[in-house]
């Protein structure tokens, strides 16, 4: 993939990759916001290809939430790289540990709509071209 080049702004908040590929979706550093001024569209309920953008909301906090890039997803269960997450959260059961130290490589249950133990709850995912 390419970088984003601050320079490009065509319209909105939105970048071009050096490709030429343009995203249709918000830059943000909030992705509630992003997810909030997504296109129908670029909303993926079902089965997400691999690079989507997975998106959770705080149940105690909603403005705010949690993002982490598919690797992969099966429908039951996916695959995906995740920011300020913490190592031993990486389970099935839905729970983020999120406001961890690191960048993981995680494993969560495909369950849109369940918060289980977390406050998180996992809204969908964002097509990002």
């Amino acid at each position: 993939c390419g970088s984003f080049l601050p320079g490009d702004r065509l319209h909105k908040n939105s970048y071009t990759l050096k490709l030429g590929v343009v995203s249709p979706l918000a830059a943000s550093g909030a992705c509630m916001d992003v997810w909030n001024e997504a296109a129908p569209e670029q909303r993926v309920k079902s089965l997400p290809l691999a690079g989507a953008i997975a998106i959770w909301q705080h149940q105690n906090d909603k403005p705010h939430g949690h993002t982490g890039m598919v690797l992969d997803c099966d429908g039951t269960t996916f695959h995906a790289i995740e920011g300020n997450t913490a190592e031993g959260q990486d389970n099935l059961n839905g729970r983020i540990g999120q406001g961890g130290e690191g960048v993981r490589f995680t494993h969560r249950s495909y369950d849109l709509y369940n918060c289980h133990s977390s406050d998180l709850l996992l809204l969908g995912c964002l097509k990002p071209f």
